[in-house]
């Protein structure tokens, strides 16, 4: 091994890491403060250390400057007593507006607002405006817009999409809605032209995507050309993702190191061989020192053009340090240039570790220079080109692997045959295609050369298109849960390592005992759970139900949240990925309560994503077998005993007193979930089982409307805990006052799931318990105040056990 590997610039750049990944694994920056008034005596100590002096040093210093930015950010949040307050502010559209229907959503830059309780905002605002006749505003905009703003929030559960996170790595310290101008005032909700600032990139994105459209009109895969072109993905159909996702080629869609490096590449042979054609000027300026300018230009120009997202400035920072290099005529390793790139990029942006392209771009870098430094087969027809090419693919992918399951929770097992084939036709044949294109619109404007190098590049991207489906419907991904197959995670990388160590060392067989672990991994989770236990997992999915129950080899799903858009729905978005988390690749039962969005609204997509043995609804669903829902219904999986309860007569109830009521009981607890019915049904259930409602636990009916959970109903059923499936600040103001009053009047406790986050409730012999997502799983970039009602609560227990 080169003995740079040990050298102080690597362990350095590590060590900072390091620093940088502790930080952002507080739930808050408290003990930042704290340890800052130690930080004199901790560098005083450290002079007496000698080997590992400089990495503690780098270390402390990722630490404290990922805290300091993390704090800057924070400072800029919406205070909290301004949220749902209603501020006349104005802004400069940054980035490309979205558009979904009537609904449009952009960034606003806010340089003035008007003081509301004495405090003003400055900062980045993620804008929605759903009014009819919505603003269509274009970027480089100034507006003067009156706003219903809220802090950043999301859903909070195990698994899914992370919203607040996301949130604060783009740097949005608010989001809000544009409120109707009642007044009809002049003043609000208008343009401000005068204030107008430059956007001349984000103008030639746009223009270069309506192109793409008058040019491909009836093309399939427009939203892929104009990915590849201005980084803009939205266009790109959720059947194709699924296709990318499945054959493990969605990076390819992602404008980052691949491409920027292809452009560089281009850009330095093509200038160096024109710049060497004309005699003289290689002797005023060496070729390769021009080609190498040119090509920083370029690919600078393509970032910016792909919208300079986190990925593009990686790979266009990580260029510029080898460029430099060969301008200055300096011989650098590639190592020490991959460790002055991530020093840079976490001393510019910190916060980018909390991106996964943060960590695959820099792995992807370190493992191809691993691959490129292990001793290859130097005879025979090892040496041609094709060996080369397959070898490195299959042990990238076989590196990466590891990395893929914990950031994406699953393998696709076609991946390196896909990856094989796509990397090079995308790299050298359509992103050549589409840039000439696009840079022949730019200079000339709309003609024939450029329409025929798009209608090119839909042409062979169809053609790779016929090889990706065919993968896609013959092979699966390998679903994964890192939290509850520990023992699988371990097997993959210890796989890895042995199968990538020297052949000379003789120990590749010991990876089958790497392999069996990943085959056959231990879930721990489902195994703890004995007879008569189970746990439910009251996902937090918005103003909407959906709830995990699961006993030892069973799981049922009971509603499915909403459906928000036709590119957002809490089917896929939350209860698939919190299933995969957990480890359930099938379902024994999905019951759908009734109709109403907010409960049969990610249905279609969670029958779309597993296996489903059943379902019980009094509902139509498209292409799926139902089971009525009927009062009296039972079943019993490890001790368990599922009833339900309600409706008990077919057509004579509707709407939400025709909803599903399941009641879940073992001899260690009880549970009931009423979905939506109201004081009518509940007084009927009440009637059908006076004494058999009883439960430790209850969903409150309607998300907490005063509309249920009437006083009978409550003493009916007696509960020690309720809980409320309510969005946070919703528009309902659920639950409602009265509800909660008659709770705290029988000192019963209560949680909210859009203020706790996802809810798990264990009922097991020892006990009863209950705890938040939110609570228990706080980060730094979470800025929800979170009272006493979001801690663990504990039924018959002497302490809360450990999930």
């Amino acid at each position: 091994m080169p003995a740079i590997i040990y050298s102080r610039l690597p362990l350095s750049a590590l060590a900072f890491l390091a620093g940088t990944y502790a930080l952002f694994s507080l739930p808050n920056l408290d003990l930042v403060w704290s340890m800052a008034g130690i930080l004199p005596v901790v560098l005083i100590s450290l002079f007496f250390l000698d080997k590992w002096r400089w990495p503690a040093v780098f270390f402390l210093a990722g630490f404290f400057w990922a805290g300091f930015v993390a704090g800057q950010q924070l400072s800029k949040s919406l205070p909290p007593e301004l949220a749902g307050k209603n501020i006349i502010v104005e802004g400069v559209v940054e980035g490309l507006p979205v558009r979904e229907g009537r609904v449009v959503r952009f960034n606003l830059n806010v340089f003035r607002s008007e003081p509301v309780a004495g405090r003003q905002i400055r900062g980045l605002i993620r804008v929605s405006d759903y009014r009819r006749g919505s603003i269509d505003p274009l970027p480089g905009e100034a507006w003067r817009l009156l706003l219903r703003v809220k802090p950043p929030h999301g859903f909070a559960n195990p698994a899914g999409f992370d919203y607040e996170k996301w949130l604060f790595s783009e740097r949005i310290i608010a989001t809000a809605y544009i409120r109707k101008n009642k007044d009809n005032s002049s003043r609000l909700n208008h343009r401000l032209a005068e204030l107008d600032r430059p956007a001349v990139i984000d103008r030639m994105r746009i223009r270069i995507a309506a192109q793409i459209k008058n040019s491909l009109p009836d093309s399939a895969f427009r939203g892929i050309i104009t990915a590849l072109a201005t980084g803009d993905r939205r266009a790109i159909s959720s059947q194709q993702w699924t296709v990318l996702q499945t054959t493990g080629t969605s990076h390819l869609m992602a404008i980052s190191g691949l491409h920027v490096g292809l452009v560089a590449g281009i850009a330095f042979f093509l200038f160096r061989l024109l710049f060497a054609a004309v005699p003289q000027l290689p002797l005023l300026f060496p070729s390769h020192k021009a080609a190498a300018v040119m090509a920083m230009l370029c690919a600078a120009f393509y970032s910016l053009m792909a919208g300079f997202s986190l990925p593009t400035q990686r790979a266009l920072l990580m260029l510029t340090v080898l460029l430099v290099a060969i301008i200055l005529q300096r011989r650098v390793q590639a190592l020490n240039v991959l460790s002055l790139s991530l020093l840079l990029v976490l001393i510019i942006d910190p916060i980018s570790i909390l991106s996964a392209g943060f960590w695959l771009s820099f792995a992807a870098v370190a493992m191809i220079m691993y691959i490129l430094l292990l001793r290859s087969h130097k005879d025979g027809w090892t040496e041609s080109g094709m060996f080369k090419a397959v070898n490195m693919q299959w042990k990238l992918s076989l590196m990466m692997a590891p990395a893929t399951l914990l950031f994406f929770q699953q393998i696709p097992v076609s991946g390196p045959v896909a990856n094989l084939v796509a990397i090079p036709v995308v790299a050298f044949l359509i992103v050549p295609l589409v840039l000439l294109a696009s840079l022949s619109f730019l200079l000339f404007g709309g003609s024939f050369v450029e329409q025929t190098l798009f209608r090119l590049a839909d042409i062979v991207l169809q053609l790779l298109w016929s090889l990706l489906e065919s993968l896609a419907m013959t092979t699966e991904v390998l679903p994964f849960s890192v939290e509850h197959s520990a023992t699988a995670l371990a097997g993959i990388i210890f796989t890895v390592l042995v199968l990538m160590l020297p052949a000379g060392l003789k120990l590749r067989k010991l990876a089958l005992v790497g392999l069996l672990a990943f085959i056959f991994p231990i879930h721990t989770e489902r195994t703890e759970l004995h007879e008569g236990e189970f746990r439910m997992v009251l996902l937090d999915v918005g103003q909407g139900l959906s709830a995990i129950i699961m006993t030892g080899h069973h799981a049922l799903v009971f509603d499915t949240g909403a459906r928000f858009s036709k590119r957002f729905n809490a089917g896929d978005a939350v209860v698939l990925p919190v299933l995969k988390s957990l480890s359930i690749s099938s379902l024994d039962t999905l019951i759908v309560s009734h109709g109403d969005n907010d409960h049969s609204g990610g249905a279609a997509k969670v029958l779309a994503g597993l296996e489903v043995r059943q379902v019980i609804t009094n509902e139509m669903i498209s292409g799926t077998e139902t089971i009525p829902c009927r009062a009296g219904m039972q079943w019993q999986w490890e001790g368990v005993l599922f009833r339900l309860l309600h409706p008990d007569n077919e057509g004579m109830t509707t709407g939400n007193n025709a909803s599903c009521v399941l009641h879940v009981q073992s001899s260690f607890g009880s549970i009931l979930l009423p979905a939506d019915i109201e004081k009518k049904a509940e007084r009927e259930i009440i009637s059908r089982y006076p004494d058999a409602l009883r439960s430790d636990i209850l969903v409150a009916g309607h998300h907490g409307s005063n509309t249920s959970s009437s006083d009978d109903f409550i003493n009916a059923v007696s509960p020690e805990l309720v809980l409320f499936p309510a969005g946070w600040m919703n528009r309902y103001h659920h639950p409602a006052k009265k509800v909660l009053h008659r709770l705290t009047n029988r000192q019963i406790e209560s949680m909210i799931t859009g203020e706790c986050g996802a809810i798990t409730i264990r009922v097991a012999e020892a006990g009863i318990s209950a705890k938040s997502w939110r609570q228990s799983n706080r980060r730094i970039w979470d800025v929800s105040e979170i009272d006493g009602s979001c801690s663990k609560v504990a039924i018959g227990l002497s302490e809360t056990p450990a999930f």
